[in-house]
């Protein structure tokens, strides 16, 4: 009777996860994943390490992570 509510769990826990996985992708957004988070830290650690060079990278168009650059 135990096997029965463990999988009854797993089974709503993947059913929520495809529709909120469903309403995201129906607004345009996408859940991110570990390569793609990875990938944005070296560019955001890059972008950081020119910063303090004194230089603003490619014309301060890879600074999108300051609030600086958003309001501009």
């Amino acid at each position: 009777m135990w096997l029965v509510w463990v999988f009854g769990v797993l089974a709503l826990l993947l059913v929520f996860g495809v529709v909120f996985d469903w309403r995201l992708r129906r607004r345009g957004h996408r859940l991110r994943d570990g390569a793609m988070l990875a990938g944005e830290v070296r560019e955001n650690r890059r972008d950081a390490r020119a910063w303090d060079r004194g230089s603003q990278g490619t014309g301060g168009a890879d600074l999108f992570w300051t609030d600086e650059a958003r309001r501009r």
